[in-house]
């Protein structure tokens, strides 16, 4: 029988960044339904991205924050309308080159605490950022 642990990454600070611990992490809750414990991490991560500073965990700027291309732009785009530091542009290779230079992190990466819900979901869905997982494993009979 199949049983899925949602495990609460841990992560450790190295001077300039936090970065995956090895290990797995900490078990939390286990679920006999895949679906229930995915949405219980998606729910966890979505609530722990509130009031994060995302710029302290990669050293790679845009490419170690994000899944890819497209979600560089969408993230950055993110950040233009709920945060007060990033510059306005509409200007996808403004951006695009703004991401790619070699100093990302001349704006404030701090996710509002006031972002409803439905706003962090968008966050989230375009980062590789986890801090809750699931993991399966086999139960024993």
């Amino acid at each position: 029988m199949k049983s899925y642990v949602v495990m609460e990454v841990t992560y450790e600070y190295d001077d300039s960044t936090y970065n995956q611990s090895e290990g797995g992490g900490t078990p939390l809750k286990v679920f006999s339904n895949k679906t229930k414990a995915q949405q219980f991490a998606d729910s966890s991560n979505i609530k722990a991205l509130r009031g994060l500073n995302l710029s302290n965990y990669t050293s790679d700027g845009w490419y170690g924050l994000v899944k890819g291309e497209e979600e560089r732009y969408e993230v950055l785009k993110w950040f233009q309308v709920y945060s007060k530091d990033f510059p306005e542009s509409d200007d996808e290779e403004t951006i695009t080159d703004d991401m790619n230079s070699d100093t990302p992190w001349d704006y404030e990466l701090t996710v509002p605490d006031n972002v409803s819900d439905e706003d962090l979901i968008i966050l989230y869905n375009n980062l590789c950022l986890e801090f809750f997982t699931v993991v399966e494993v086999e139960a024993e009979k």
